[in-house]
């Protein structure tokens, strides 16, 4: 092989760039969210679905615990802001 054949082969391998196109591109995408979401399912998703296991684990975490002794500064202890106001007009 002479110089210049060699030189203009060297010139075209040295510039050619693996592109992330195709298949090749869907399978990095595909296998980057897969792992994320394989990661975060036993973490978000999956205490969402299935709420009563975790309330069972409260109630054990937090059995002797009274919340007025742990509410900081003398706070109130907390109650729900969303339930309907009792209407004045009504007489008990």
């Amino acid at each position: 092989m002479d110089s210049k054949k060699f030189q203009e082969l060297r010139r075209k391998t040295q510039n050619h760039r693996p592109t992330w196109t195709g298949w090749r591109y869907a399978a990095l995408i595909g296998g980057l969210v897969g792992a994320i979401t394989l990661t975060l399912y036993p973490i978000a998703i999956e205490p969402m679905l299935n709420t009563k296991k975790y309330k069972e684990i409260q109630k054990k975490n937090r059995a002797g615990i009274i919340q007025e002794e742990v509410q900081p500064a003398g706070l109130p202890v907390w109650s729900n802001p969303y339930k309907p106001l009792p209407n004045k007009y009504d007489k008990e």
